[in-house]
């Protein structure tokens, strides 16, 4: 059995940050890219203003400048799953893509994962675990090319629409949220129709849609219920996240 210092669930900048910074560590990610809360579902920011970041953040920061994916304030989300990726290969972060974790059982060096993936059952040892998996969606992002102004945009009774600048100054992300449960199909199906409506007004066209993410990010706890939990979307930044994983990596050095 494989052992490790650290294990951590789900792949985002929180998880690559404390990769970053603590030796011995292994990201266990279910899909086969990186990054499925910030890049996935179009979820840029504004890359100006984040004066408190430390170092190694500064660096991911020039990487992702020089590679063209910041450009000015803006981050282009649409590309950040590969900007992630190639992030972590030139640091030799370890990361085991295309597999589930189907149980983590106490024990007493720390934890026994079980791991399923294209080689079948794995069993994975680990001093800490870390939960930074997403849950369900509940948001929905889609790509416009052209003018829409917030004011352009109506809540209904199925969700509320709000929309942010994408990479390039020509584009649009107008983000749904959904009340309740809804299936990505359906959810897809009520966004393009919604956008549909509006766009020959404005003369903007749909680019791409995203996947649904969920803010909240709940997902059922483990029985010992001393794994911590953390989310990505609870930081305002992909920067914000990643300089929080290095920075409590640093924490759990020290004690």
């Amino acid at each position: 059995m494989k052992a490790f210092d650290t294990v951590i669930l789900g792949s985002g900048y929180f998880s690559l940050g404390y990769a970053m910074t603590m030796p011995d560590t292994l990201i266990i990610e279910r899909t086969h890219l990186c990054d499925p809360t910030f890049g996935g579902t179009l979820f840029g920011f504004c890359a100006e203003g984040d004066r408190n970041i430390g170092a190694e953040t500064e660096r991911l920061r020039d990487f992702y400048a020089e590679h063209g994916l910041i450009d000015g304030n803006c981050f282009n989300a649409s590309v950040s799953e590969a900007g992630m990726c190639a992030y972590a290969l030139k640091n030799n972060v370890e990361i085991l893509f295309g597999s589930v974790c189907i149980e983590i059982v106490k024990r007493c060096f720390g934890y026994e994962i079980t791991v399923f993936n294209n080689g079948g059952f794995e069993s994975i040892g680990a001093k800490r675990v870390i939960d930074a998996r997403r849950g369900r969606g509940k948001i929905l992002s889609v790509l416009c090319r052209g003018e829409i102004s917030a004011e352009e945009l109506t809540c209904t009774d199925d969700f509320k629409v709000d929309v942010t600048r994408a990479f390039r100054e020509e584009e649009r992300v107008v983000n749904f949220t959904f009340f309740g449960e809804t299936d990505v199909n359906f959810a897809k199906a009520k966004a393009v129709r919604y956008l549909e409506a509006l766009l020959p007004e404005t003369g903007a066209k749909i680019l791409q849609c995203a996947y649904l993410m969920r803010e909240d990010a709940s997902l059922p706890p483990f029985t010992d219920g001393d794994i911590p939990a953390v989310r990505d979307i609870s930081y305002k930044t992909a920067l914000n996240a990643f300089d929080a994983g290095v920075k409590y990596a640093e924490e759990v050095s020290v004690k």
